[in-house]
């Protein structure tokens, strides 16, 4: 990922936690209101086009505000991760397990138990959908061994609309 400076980062985590809050397109306008970033709407537009070049966020149309990418909330998770490290206990990682280890060829099990848990350890609602087969293309795979004959296998995929925007 390329190295972002402090006021890309500050404007960037102000669309994705404003776009969190809101679920529409974010302009700079109202960044310049909702977020206490001393700066003009014309230069959080500037940052916005850098950031939309770097692939951190894009707009959906000409006259739209813009929406993260999964680059944008892949930064996000890992920035909010390093500032406040969380950690399970073992009765809580066994706990967690045993709910998640479904032995179902059904994907739709896995995905409602993994909604559950997630409701009930932050106590929000959580909802899971699976996205549609032909929205989605494999843009990513990661092999991750995490036991001695196990290996974690981590699928990407891209929305067809991203793609199209990205290229």
């Amino acid at each position: 990922m390329s190295k972002l400076n402090e006021r890309q980062k500050n404007i960037l985590f102000a669309i994705i936690q404003s776009h969190i809050d809101l679920n529409a397109p974010i302009g700079s306008v109202m960044i310049a209101r909702r977020h206490a970033i001393q700066l003009s709407p014309a230069t959080i537009r500037n940052t916005m086009a850098s950031l939309e070049k770097l692939g951190y966020i894009i707009q959906p149309h000409t006259s739209a505000g813009r929406v993260p990418t999964d680059k944008g909330y892949s930064l996000y998770v890992s920035t909010i991760l390093k500032e406040h490290p969380k950690t399970i206990g073992t009765s809580l990682y066994q706990t967690l397990s045993a709910k998640l280890n479904v032995e179902s060829a059904d994907s739709s099990i896995l995905l409602k138990e993994a909604a559950k848990t997630l409701s009930f350890m932050s106590q929000y609602l959580a909802i899971a959908t699976p996205p549609k087969m032909e929205e989605v293309t494999l843009c990513n795979i990661k092999f991750i061994k995490y036991r001695k004959q196990k290996v974690l296998t981590v699928l990407q995929g891209c929305r067809i609309y991203e793609q199209q925007v990205l290229r």
